[in-house]
This record gives C-alpha cells, structure tokens and sequence, in this order.
C-alpha cells in the first residue's frame, strides 16, 4: 500500500484513489485540535482533565477566559475518544468531549468547548461565532 501511495506509475493507485475520492480515508490524514475554554462566572477556575484510551493528557487549571487544547489524529479504526474531567468548586462530571462517531464530520479539524456555570456546550467548527451549541451537557446532580 505503501508503494502504492508513493509510486504514481503503480497499478494498485487505483484503490488508494478510489478511498480518498470517497473520503473514507481522508478524516484520518490531518490532526483534529480540541479547545476547551473556562466560561464560568466570578472568575472560577476550572480543572480539566482528559484521557483516551491510549493517553492521559494531565490535569490542567485554567483561569476565566483560558482555554486548553490538544492535537491528535483519528485512528483508522474511527473509534477515538477523548473524554475529560472537568471540576470547579460549583460542580464535577465527566464528559465524552471528542467521538470520532459523533465528531469525525461536526468538527474536523477544530472542535470548540465552552465551560459554563450551567452546561458544557459543544460548537460545530463552522460557528466561528460560538453562538449556538449543538451540543449541550449539563453538570450531574451532586
């Protein structure tokens, strides 16, 4: 496959191109940034700590208006996920902030998260505003 790819003259081309003019193949070439951004009121601070199977990013405490990101690449399986624990002293949850079934075609390349008091809101990476979530969790009871 390899040859393939790097071979123009190759005869097996045909099956790489036919892929990648379906698009099955082209989700898992480029890196999909995650942003997390603290939102809460009277300048909370929010604890966020996300893992996937494969990796435990660590905890990291961001200030009002801070947000933390990460880079990553689908696996060709289409099963990625990303979830993450997020705390501040009004409440705690965990939540799935990137799955590949879900996410693979909503955000790409940038999916954007807002903390809030009341939620954690998900934004389509065309809302460049983000102005309207389409995905909307809210914090489990205590």
């Amino acid at each position: 496959m390899e040859a393939a790819l790097l071979d123009p003259t190759s005869k097996k081309t045909t099956d790489v191109q036919a892929i990648i003019k379906s698009k099955k193949l082209g989700v898992y070439l480029w890196k999909t940034t995650v942003r997390i951004y603290n939102k809460l009121d009277n300048g909370l601070q929010l604890t966020v700590h996300c893992k996937s199977k494969d990796d435990d990013l660590g905890a990291h405490v961001l200030a009002k208006d801070e947000f933390y990101e990460w880079k990553f690449r689908i696996n060709f399986s289409g099963t990625t996920l990303f979830f993450c624990g997020l705390t501040w002293t009004g409440a705690s949850g965990t939540f799935d902030i990137f799955e590949a079934s879900r996410d693979k075609k909503r955000c790409t390349s940038l999916c954007n998260w807002r903390v809030f008091n009341s939620s954690v809101d998900g934004f389509r990476e065309l809302d460049y505003s983000l102005s309207k979530a389409d995905i909307h969790f809210t914090w489990p009871k205590p």
